[in-house]
């Protein structure tokens, strides 16, 4: 039981890393091509 606990908070954990990491991109590519015009 002690594992299944373990296993799913690291799925859990895992996902919020993954979730924050993708919308830290998602911004930081909005910053890069708003530098460029055409893009926008």
């Amino acid at each position: 039981m002690t594992l299944f606990l373990g296993s799913m908070t690291f799925v859990y954990d895992t996902l919020i890393v993954l979730c924050t990491n993708s919308i830290l991109n998602f911004t930081l590519v909005i910053h890069i091509l708003s530098y460029y015009p055409g893009y926008t």
